[in-house]
């Protein structure tokens, strides 16, 4: 069949048209390199030419991205920078250096264990001597190569786990009885514990002070005052609970039985770290006297204290 040469023509001019078009293709053939300068766009460089030397270097000038930083960069790249850094570091490691040596020299690490060292039938033990400390014999505390032995294996010997107990049960019961007669507050409570911790500490300053003055050669440390001066808490807690549920007979009463049992029980137990051990004139005379009479006021402060700290909690 013959086709018209018309036909022909205007065929061929459309399969040329395909080839030889300007429309640009929407991908890039990327089975062969295209030569530079030639095809759709800028030619292209390869990212490891661009990064030669490993991931974080920075770009070849002229490539995307040339100077710019990553923030805090130019940071660490000053030197000025630097060295406040390491000054600041050096600085913070000695100001903790200090406090940790100031720290172990006035509160020993070791020390404050030892006040801690107890185990259940310590507690027990203590508690009972602390509320009936008329049956006791035995007061004399037990030494390990000149060194006191842990409370837990003494029952004579002063701790802090009881009276900080002591001290934090003494807050929560008064938050009770204040509960009862429709006086707590969260303001209350903190009243009540800063007032308890300054007579602690007030107490602690005028026996250390004491010792100090009448040049007094004693065993006991301030740790042992606290100690001593915290157990009254416990008679405290039965002082509140006593108000609360019979009014003011039942206070009395129970101020009137921990009164004696605290006096009773510091008066034994300071004899042995107040009191000297030695046999010279110097102890016969004026001293055994001054040590004495600081026993005993130690001792009958506390009924006053226990008094003081109760009376207006369960009487509004």
């Amino acid at each position: 069949m013959d086709i018209p040469s018309s036909y022909r023509q205007s065929a061929g001019k459309k399969k040329g048209g395909k080839k030889g078009g300007s429309k640009p293709q929407l991908f890039d053939d990327t089975s062969v390199q295209s030569p530079p300068n030639q095809g759709y766009g800028p030619p292209q460089t390869g990212y490891m030419e661009q990064n030669q030397g490993g991931f974080g270097n920075q770009p070849q000038p002229g490539a995307p991205g040339w100077g710019q930083q990553f923030p805090g960069q130019q940071m660490f790249q000053d030197p000025m920078a630097n060295m406040a850094m390491q000054y600041g570091t050096s600085l913070a490691g000695q100001g903790k250096d200090i406090v940790n040596k100031n720290f172990e020299k006035y509160v020993s690490t070791s020390k404050l264990k030892y006040y801690f060292a107890v185990d259940t039938s310590y507690v027990g033990k203590k508690l009972l001597t602390l509320i009936f400390p008329f049956t006791k014999k035995e007061w004399s505390i037990k030494y390990d190569q000149d060194q006191p032995v842990a409370p837990r294996f003494d029952d004579n010997a002063p701790d802090l786990y009881i009276p900080v107990m002591a001290f934090v049960t003494y807050i929560l019961v008064s938050g009770l009885v204040l509960g009862t007669q429709e006086r707590f507050s969260p303001e209350q409570l903190g009243m009540q514990a800063s007032t308890a911790l300054v007579w602690l500490i007030i107490e602690l300053v005028a026996v250390m002070m004491s010792l100090y003055i009448m040049n007094m050669k004693s065993e006991l440390t301030y740790m042992d005052v606290l100690a001593y001066n915290g157990y009254k808490f416990v008679g405290m807690i039965f002082i509140l609970l006593g108000g609360m549920l019979f009014q003011s007979s039942g206070f009395y009463c129970v101020l009137a039985w921990f009164s004696l049992t605290i006096v009773f029980f510091l008066v034994r137990t300071l004899k042995v770290k107040i009191l000297p051990h030695s046999h010279g004139d110097e102890y016969h005379g004026g001293g055994a006297k001054r040590s004495l009479y600081l026993v005993l006021s130690i001792s009958l402060v506390q009924p006053l204290l226990m008094w003081w700290l109760t009376r207006h909690i369960v009487f509004a």
